[in-house]
């Protein structure tokens, strides 16, 4: 059984409060520093926006894609919930955000 199928796409996250990461973008990546974990992470250029997101409120994966998709950031389309789910485990997963 996937993640995704385990605890399903509306789950909800948040991350730390946006001084606890030291966000460096590059051309085609974002490196993360996690200032509660000493851990940096390459991510792509959406990971700081979602960070920054969720600092904001706890949201699940429905809500980001409104959001992001409000934002033009993202087209909204048959996957794209199920795709920003997989990202959101993705990033627990790395220890950038958790639950709510």
């Amino acid at each position: 059984m996937s993640h995704i199928q385990e605890f399903g796409p509306l789950s909800a996250f948040r991350a730390d409060p946006l001084d606890a990461y030291r966000i460096v973008d590059f051309d085609m990546l974002s490196a993360v520093f996690h200032h509660p974990s000493g851990t940096t992470h390459l991510v792509e250029p959406l990971v700081p926006e979602l960070l920054a997101m969720l600092a904001a409120k706890a949201m699940d994966a429905a809500a980001v894609l409104a959001e992001l998709e409000s934002r033009g950031a993202v087209e909204a389309d048959g996957d794209a919930q199920m795709a920003i789910a997989a990202r959101l485990q993705q990033l627990e997963a790395a220890g950038l955000i958790e639950r709510a």
